[in-house]
């Protein structure tokens, strides 16, 4: 879902308020490795373990839901729709777009298989995010950090704040 948002976000969005839309929907992304274990800390404290389930259980209904009602907001893909439509409405086939491209299941997904490995190499602010996201991934030591520090279950997530505010300062 976070792959496919941003740019649903940059189709909906007009060129003034971009930056502003964009940084708005990045709070989630960002801050939700930091604010999930506190949020599910005091969920497990106070309403038990089988809540912190059924919340994420409850959350991803609602989210499947909202993706599914929501509409097509990607131009090309709009676009060929139309004219798709038009072909059928009219039996002519003189209706296209740009986007109609004859590929081959097997060329289509050979060309989406590939692009990430393209990116990755030749994109250096790729190197460091994917760095940086092995390293977060990594460094989740809330069983560790509830050991030896003793802490409560509900401020276990409290110690990855501090990581968070590091990360973004």
């Amino acid at each position: 879902m976070i792959a496919n948002s941003a740019g649903t976000v940059v189709d909906i969005s007009t060129e003034e308020n971009r930056a502003l839309v964009l940084s708005l929907w990045s709070i989630a992304p960002l801050n939700g490795p930091v604010t999930g274990p506190v949020i599910g800390g005091f969920v497990y404290q106070y309403l038990g373990w089988r809540w912190d389930n059924w919340l994420i259980l409850i959350l991803s209904g609602a989210a499947t839901l909202s993706i599914l009602t929501t509409k097509e907001t990607y131009a090309p893909a709009i676009l060929k729709a139309k004219a798709e439509r038009r072909r059928k409405e009219t039996d002519d086939d003189r209706w296209w777009t740009r986007y109609d491209l004859n590929l081959t299941p097997f060329q289509l997904i050979k060309v989406n298989l590939v692009r990430p490995f393209v990116l990755f190499f030749t994109e250096p602010i790729l190197w460091f995010f994917n760095l940086w996201y092995v390293r977060r991934a990594i460094s989740q030591k809330t069983p560790e950090i509830k050991i030896l520090h003793d802490f409560a279950n509900r401020t276990v997530g409290f110690p990855l704040c501090t990581e968070f505010y590091t990360c973004a300062s």
